[in-house]
């Protein structure tokens, strides 16, 4: 660039020397100008006054924000406006820090798209040399879009760097021009052009962590680069100048073929364009930078195209999204070793939320990811604690419901809801079917303890245990010893197999005499005892065993043989707990029972304690 102190000398006109500086300082000054406003994603110049006045806006930011440059004018007064509300305190603190340092900043922070998504940006800001008002502090605020990747690196948490200190660059200086003339406008453009240079040069030198010239050239010859450039391939100025600098020799040679093809396209196209490389760091390491170049209108050696690139260094945001993804592959491959089914559930993918890992070649495994089963998963989910180990019921595409059984983690929160989610899942309805049946089994087994073998009412054992545990509880319960009249008799002329046909038969009716609380049991021969829960009175517990006695004189035709078959009953009704055994309740049970069979058989005989 064409130094301001060696353009003029005692010996030209000045005149002519200070048109041409003129000429040649607004072309440059268009130059820049043109190429401030596509090299990077948006750029806004703002004044440090108490609302942030915006001076200026580039069409790119207005586009970042998803309005127009003209709606923009009208919708947001303020620079920190379009600033995503959680990250207004941090951006003010860090442009307040900065104004107080006067030095260049950078910052990363979240703007409000119009759709409602958020756009994450590294912005890099400085400081011109004029005021607003003649008070208030302007700068420049240049923005590259990094959504991208930090989309990409949400569960490693990149904003956590946000704090992260900026590298102090500074521009070059120039020399003033002092001159004497009688033409006060041309020294007034004159002084206006070198302002802007200024501006525009500096701005350009703190924006970006990299800027350079080039001709396209098999070279790619540089014409002009910035201390940032020079320091993101390790090395110096003043090295470079001294040694030469062939910027493809800075260029990864795995890359080399892909810049020269994005630039052969953006030349045919006559476009800005973006790519994204590495650059070979002197140490060795690699520097992956994020590109934005344009064209300029002149000619290197009146043939070669000459471009302007502007570098973000993006080597920690790419750094962590290849170790996340080696994450993501070391994940995949442990779940593919094991005969399981694993998910991963995401809450930003709208369309597909659940995507399954594994091994698992049972196809009931796999669960259907339709919206009602993700709503299912949802309501599941304990968003409070971050944790499920539970049992869920999903439906397949037949709606036919399946039982699983879920143990996962939330690995990603966002404003107290858990967005990223992994488990193990697996389909327990076999399961389910063999516990049930296990149930089953388990039930019919205990029946079989319990219950009497020819009867299938309980037996002495279950019936004397569930008397005395409704005795705990009960203030008013009956309880009656039965005995089948002349028993012996019907076994002597019979025979035992109808003998074992008249006990069934009464114990029969005395089960279907029995309420759901009421129970009935063989104490053993011809002997029964029953029970009665919470009998309302005397008179209605006299009623219910004359309708027993009535039941089993009445119904003998259902018998093989026809024979006379009756009951005695002795029954005790207990209140108050008056009882602390079963073998007291029995006791005076089979006393009453005496009483009846005494009284003339086919009979009962009630006391009231």
């Amino acid at each position: 660039m064409r130094e301001w102190g060696n353009v003029l000398n005692k010996n030209t006109n000045y005149k002519e020397e200070t048109e041409y500086l003129l000429q040649e300082s607004l072309k440059k000054e268009k130059e820049l100008e043109e190429l401030f406003l596509y090299a990077a994603d948006g750029i806004v110049k703002i004044a440090c006054d108490p609302d942030f006045t915006i001076l200026f806006i580039s069409d790119g930011l207005a586009k970042l924000i998803g309005t127009s440059h003209e709606d923009i004018r009208r919708k947001y007064e303020s620079g920190t406006s379009f600033v995503n509300p959680k990250d207004t305190i941090y951006v003010s603190e860090e442009i307040h820090k900065a104004i107080k340092i006067g030095r260049p900043f950078q910052m990363q922070f979240r703007i409000k798209h119009l759709s409602g998504k958020d756009i994450w940006t590294k912005v890099k800001g400085g400081f011109t040399t004029d005021k607003y008002q003649d008070k208030y502090p302007i700068m420049f605020l240049v923005y590259t879009d990094i959504t991208e990747l930090v989309d990409s690196n949400e569960i490693l948490k990149i904003e956590a760097n946000r704090y992260k200190e900026f590298t102090k660059i500074s521009s070059d200086d120039f020399t003033d021009v002092t001159v004497d003339s009688d033409n006060d406008d041309i020294n007034y453009l004159l002084r206006m052009a070198k302002i802007k240079d200024k501006e525009l040069e500096s701005i350009f030198a703190y924006a970006a962590d990299g800027m350079g010239k080039f001709a396209c050239d098999p070279n790619f010859t540089i014409l002009f680069y910035n201390e940032g450039l020079a320091n993101l391939v390790g090395t110096t100025r003043g090295r470079i100048e001294k040694e030469g600098f062939n910027s493809s020799t800075y260029i990864h040679p795995d890359d080399i073929e892909y810049v020269q093809q994005i630039t052969a396209k953006a030349l045919y196209d006559g476009k800005p364009f973006e790519l994204r490389y590495r650059l070979k760091h002197l140490s060795g390491k690699d520097v992956w930078t994020k590109v934005k170049g344009a064209f300029v209108a002149e000619l290197y050696e009146n043939k070669f195209p000459i471009i302007f690139l502007i570098y973000t260094d993006i080597t920690e945001l790419v750094l962590a999204n290849e170790a996340l993804e080696i994450e993501a592959n070391r994940y995949k491959a442990f779940t593919g070793l094991v005969n399981e089914q694993f998910f991963e559930y995401n809450s930003d993918n709208v369309t597909n939320p659940i995507v399954l890992f594994g091994n698992s070649d049972d196809k009931s495994q796999k669960i259907i990811p339709h919206q009602q089963n993700i709503q299912l998963f949802n309501e599941a989910f304990n968003h409070d604690t971050g944790l499920m180990d539970d049992e869920i019921i999903f439906y397949d595409e037949n709606h036919e419901p399946y039982y699983h059984h879920i143990k996962a983690h939330g690995i990603y929160q966002r404003e107290n809801k858990w967005i990223r989610i992994i488990g193990k899942i697996e389909n327990i309805s076999d399961k389910k079917i063999e516990q049930v049946e296990m149930k089953k089994r388990e039930l019919e087994l205990i029946a079989q303890a319990q219950s009497d073998d020819l009867t299938g009412i309980f037996n002495r054992h279950a019936i004397q245990k569930r008397v005395e545990e409704k005795m705990i509880n009960n203030n008013m319960y009956m309880c009656a010893v039965i005995d089948i009249d002349n028993f012996k008799h019907v076994n002597d002329t019979y025979g035992h197999i109808f003998g074992d046909e008249v006990l069934q038969y009464v114990s029969n009716i005395l089960k279907e005499s029995c309420s759901d609380t009421d129970m009935v049991g063989r104490i053993g021969g011809d002997e029964f005892f029953l029970y009665f829960d919470n009998p309302l009175s005397i008179e209605n517990t006299e009623k219910r065993l004359m309708k027993i006695l009535r039941l089993v004189e009445d119904n003998i035709s259902t018998l093989t043989h026809e024979i006379s078959v009756s009951i005695s009953i002795g029954a005790t009704l207990e209140s108050f707990n008056i009882s602390t055994s079963f073998k007291e309740i029995y006791a005076r049970g089979d006393e009453a029972l005496y009483s009846a069979k005494k009284s003339g058989k086919n009979n009962f005989f009630l006391v009231d304690k």
